[in-house]
């Protein structure tokens, strides 16, 4: 009876409610807590930080990172920092990174080693290689789609994307600063900040041919090269996307490299 008033004074049923959540990425974060807790992560959903240039609170959708209770003398681990969209379009990425002397590689991993100085000579130990920065494709411009009122679809930056971007890089800054006073720690550590976009759809690349043809391959996963300016300079930063069907996956391998460079650091003799 109720349902039947509803439709008489023209408000919205329960069907279209839940039809607007579905459309929304409210429903898609709440699956992505769902699986990071059944694979034993601490998650952390919807933490703020200042925007220092617009001086308002902006909100990263979940912050993640695994424990897996065992006490080492050397700590290796990730913390991600997760946007999650819920997107209709495919996102593209296009214009593969080439090798230029002007680029800042040095900002393109985020992460934090004490006491400071350690590892550095470890002839094993090439954390640019375990984390995929030296050995997989990085991408500089992306692209997803919006239709006008003509039904014409068009290619653009998506606001939303932009922002996942700019809030992600602001959180992984503030995560750095925290650790500018504890350098000296002598407690053994290697700690990555991990930006990730996870989309509820298609990630594709845009791979052109010798003959000026474009085709759009398929990916579930690729790297993204975001700049931006921290303190009125340019800076980079590597942002892994993700679809959600391969977070599973993702994750995994993550744990993979970060074992794999904590049994390099393990070989250094105890101080």
């Amino acid at each position: 009876m109720g349902r039947k008033k509803a439709e008489q004074v023209g408000e919205p049923t329960a069907e279209e409610y839940l039809g607007a959540l579905k459309r929304s990425g409210y429903l898609m974060e709440s699956r992505l807590v769902s699986a990071l807790h059944e694979m034993n992560f601490f998650v952390d959903p919807n933490q703020c930080i200042l925007d220092k240039v617009t001086g308002k609170s902006r909100e990263i959708d979940i912050i993640a990172e695994y424990y897996d209770g065992r006490v080492r003398d050397i700590c290796v681990k990730t913390l991600f920092i997760v946007e999650a969209i819920n997107n209709i379009h495919p996102l593209v990425l296009m214009t593969r990174r080439e090798f230029s002397p002007s680029t800042d590689t040095e900002n393109y991993l985020r992460y934090v080693i004490t006491p400071e100085g350690a590892f550095e000579s470890h002839v094993g130990l090439d954390i640019y290689q375990q984390k995929g920065i030296t050995n997989k494709p990085i991408y500089t411009q992306y692209a997803t789609f919006t239709t006008k009122n003509n039904n014409e679809l068009m290619a653009c930056h998506s606001d939303d994307l932009y922002s996942a971007f700019s809030k992600m890089s602001t959180y992984v800054d503030y995560e750095l600063s925290k650790w500018e006073d504890r350098k000296s720690d002598q407690y053994k550590r290697i700690f990555f900040f991990q930006p990730l976009l996870v989309l509820a759809r298609d990630l594709m690349i845009l791979k052109e041919s010798s003959n000026d043809e474009y085709e759009l391959l398929p990916t579930s996963v690729a790297k993204f090269e975001f700049n931006y300016h921290k303190n009125d300079v340019p800076v980079t930063l590597l942002i892994d996307i993700i679809t959600e069907d391969h977070l599973v996956n993702y994750m995994n391998n993550t744990m993979q490299a970060d074992e794999a460079i904590f049994q390099y650091a393990s070989k250094y003799p105890k101080k």
